[in-house]
């Protein structure tokens, strides 16, 4: 089971603590960031849930909640969530099969679908095209 490395209520999730869990893949924790900020013009704000006992970063446009950024050692992931209405639309997104279809077998929780996708070089291509999608949906 994957553990959020972002415990310690103490410790803000800085860059330079980002850097030392991520590793090697800041820089795309960098990327990331930037395309957030060309996409909504927002950067992750980063709160510590007692729930979850864990800090995430919520990824907001105006009063609209886009995703979450959830960090493990060594990586990160980003965290949509859809309503089944937009289940067609998300059939005709432009992204990689993989993500479509973990997506449609993902079990809804109450109302919304979990879309989880490990951050990549590869994914952010898709993931700004996502980010598209919900900020205009």
């Amino acid at each position: 089971m994957e553990i959020n490395a972002l415990k310690n209520q103490e410790q803000l999730p800085t860059d330079s603590y980002l850097q030392t869990i991520m590793k090697d893949n800041f820089p795309i924790y960098e990327a990331f960031r930037q395309l957030q900020i060309t996409e909504t013009g927002t950067e992750p704000e980063w709160r510590f849930y007692k729930d979850g006992n864990a800090w995430l970063g919520k990824m907001m446009y105006k009063k609209k909640n886009l995703g979450w950024i959830h960090v493990y050692n060594g990586y990160f992931k980003v965290t949509f969530y859809f309503m089944e209405r937009h289940t067609t639309g998300i059939a005709s997104l432009p992204i990689a099969g993989e993500i479509k279809e973990e997506f449609y077998k993902t079990p809804s929780t109450g109302k919304l679908i979990p879309m989880i996708i490990t951050v990549t070089e590869d994914t952010l291509k898709d993931i700004r095209t996502i980010l598209q999608f919900k900020k205009n949906g």
